[in-house]
């Protein structure tokens, strides 16, 4: 497909860029009207920053715990103005101090016991993700955390009519890593067919922005940014973000085809640059594995909970408004990326399923736009 540069920043402006890109979610989702009573989405969404940064000053005290303190999960509901925690076991004295302070602050805060603690969940979503590589027909190609910390759906492809007379369920005794995982517990298997390959995950030079990239051996995954040119060398690159890579790490997309090497970061910016042919494009309409792909401009980022209100449109997501997160602990795995952490989110005017990129530890949403 030919594609021209219709933008291509200068490299100076990288700086100033790079402070702007988390933006708030103050789009404009059109004439839906805004569930809960509130007067505008740009006031439902002012109401909702304050649960989502309740639930940040309560992830943050767990990692002081040393993030295995028992949490399970959170979620927010802006249309009762309240936080709700998952917890397995009695949360550490510094997060009831915290509780009874949010408390205090007017917000409702709720701890639910959980089955599995976070870092339970996120060791059997490993040890399940070990699978999806599997080449005996039947292989890992999802692992959902429950939004509840009850445990994981696992999803496994094959391809058409080669499920055991057991379906998915007893296929899935034939991967090793999820068979151990389905005997100590908290894990269910459904069917799913296996992903396919569109632009996102295909792109080609010159590369626009919001598409997945991979390191060569599949361990790091992250989106492709701006394209920006150094006018005093002469040289362009598309940036990522520093975190998902280091100086000297080779880029490729997920078909496999070689976007560049990150020649130097910036790393106040959080910012790797690539030396490559920019597109100064960005990739939006659906998601991963979806046809009907365009572009448009790049937008920012946001913290999200579980019960938020969003609208998205990233590599991973779609452009949709009126969605609401449903899970922040979903795995998906392909043959040839490997395993990519998303969320999970309902379309609340149409209820279809929305998946986003992770927006941290260097996932693809790293630079996705929410």
């Amino acid at each position: 497909m030919t594609r021209q540069i219709k933008a291509v920043l200068c490299l100076i402006l990288v700086a100033a860029v790079g402070a702007l890109a988390p933006a708030t979610a103050r789009a404009d989702p059109g004439p839906a009207p805004v569930p809960g009573g509130f007067a505008s989405w740009g006031q439902l969404f002012d109401a909702q920053q304050v649960l989502d940064r309740a639930a940040g000053r309560i992830l943050q005290a767990n990692a002081r715990e040393g993030g295995r303190s028992g949490y399970g999960n959170h979620a927010v509901d802006v249309l009762t103005r309240s936080l709700t925690l998952y917890w397995k076991g009695r949360p550490p004295a510094s997060v009831q101090a915290l509780i009874g302070e949010l408390r205090a602050q007017g917000i409702t805060v709720t701890v639910r016991s959980a089955r599995y603690s976070k870092a339970e969940l996120d060791a059997t979503t490993d040890l399940v993700a070990k699978d999806a590589s599997a080449t005996g027909g039947v292989r890992v190609a999802t692992i959902t955390q429950r939004p509840d910390a009850s445990g994981i759906e696992v999803g496994v492809a094959t391809a058409p009519g080669r499920f055991t007379a057991g379906g998915p369920a007893q296929s899935a005794r034939s991967l090793p890593n999820l068979s151990r995982a389905l005997d100590a517990g908290g894990v269910s298997v459904v069917a799913v067919p296996e992903p396919r390959m569109f632009s996102r995950e295909a792109d080609t030079s010159p590369f626009w922005a919001g598409a997945l990239i991979a390191t060569h051996n599949n361990v790091d995954f992250c989106t492709t940014g701006f394209g920006v040119d150094d006018p005093f060398f002469g040289q362009q690159y598309i940036l990522t973000a520093a975190h998902c890579a280091a100086r000297g790490a080779v880029w490729q997309t997920g078909a496999g085809l070689t976007v560049g090497t990150v020649s130097f970061e910036s790393l106040p910016n959080d910012t790797s640059f690539i030396t490559t042919t920019p597109g100064g494009r960005f990739y939006d309409g659906p998601w991963v594995y979806q046809s009907g792909q365009f572009s448009k401009p790049v937008h920012g980022l946001t913290f999200t909970s579980v019960g938020d209100f969003v609208c998205v449109s990233g590599a991973l997501t779609g452009a949709a408004c009126w969605v609401r997160v449903d899970s922040t602990s979903i795995r998906e795995c392909s043959r040839l990326l490997g395993c990519v952490d998303l969320y999970g989110g309902v379309n609340t005017e149409n209820p279809r399923r929305i998946v986003s990129g992770d927006s941290a530890a260097g996932r693809p949403g790293s630079a996705q736009p929410a």
